[in-house]
């Protein structure tokens, strides 16, 4: 009977894995992000599966040898390092996927509280880490209070794409904007850079734009039309 009621406690564990994972996941499938429903679930189930195993172990055989329960799981943290930075990607001066990658990391730790059979820490972790997803999003329209949204095409040289993107950026902090993305594109021996930024109402954008020309290897400064923010 023991036994018996141990196996049912482990299927709990790993069935509350698959939930809080595709919870999780749901959001990062929708979004179109490349780890998606499927990924979260299995990385939430196998980090509990490792240390509903570990646990299992020490049931039976901490009575022969000494045991840490706890070791196996200590490995889940050093090499979700790895998934995760598999889903980190760098495409020109664009960084893309860390939010990806921190919820890998995220549905791991709820995988292994669920393994051990924290269930209050795993579940409020998942209603947190789905709340902040979905709806902190929200929460830059109201940082950005007082500020206009922005998006700039700044066409610079290829051959020194690093130095001029690095005095473009001191620009942007000189004017005290904050940089929400980065995009690129090469066509030839031009690369076409995308700014979309916030900057203060009270600061003109014709001001920053006339500051970017007047970079070296900046041949041209496209500004949209800003959106209030």
């Amino acid at each position: 009977m023991f036994v018996s009621w141990i196996y049912v406690e482990y299927a709990v564990r790993l069935i509350l894995a698959m939930l809080c994972g595709g919870i999780i996941g749901y959001e990062r499938e929708v979004s179109n992000h490349p780890a998606g429903f499927r990924t979260h679930v299995l990385v939430c189930v196998a980090s509990a599966l490792i240390l509903v195993t570990s646990d299992a172990v020490f049931v039976y055989y901490s009575s022969i040898v000494n045991l840490d329960p706890m070791r196996l799981g200590a490995q889940i943290i050093s090499g979700i390092g790895f998934l995760g930075a598999g889903a980190i990607v760098k495409e020109g001066v664009t960084v893309k996927g860390l939010t990806s990658a921190a919820c890998l990391w995220s549905v791991a730790s709820i995988g292994i509280a669920l393994g051990v059979g924290f269930y209050f820490g795993a579940l409020l972790t998942t209603a947190i880490v789905f709340v902040a997803l979905i709806y902190f999003r929200n929460l830059e329209n109201f940082f950005a209070r007082g500020k206009s949204f922005y998006s700039l095409n700044i066409a610079v040289s290829r051959s020194d794409k690093e130095n001029i993107i690095g005095e473009i950026k001191e620009v942007f902090s000189l004017y005290h904007a904050k940089i929400r993305k980065i995009s690129d594109i090469a066509v030839g021996d031009v690369i076409y850079i995308k700014f979309d930024f916030y900057l203060d109402r009270i600061i003109p954008i014709e001001a920053l734009v006339e500051t970017l020309i007047g970079i070296d290897g900046v041949s041209s400064v496209r500004p949209n039309l800003g959106v209030a923010a």
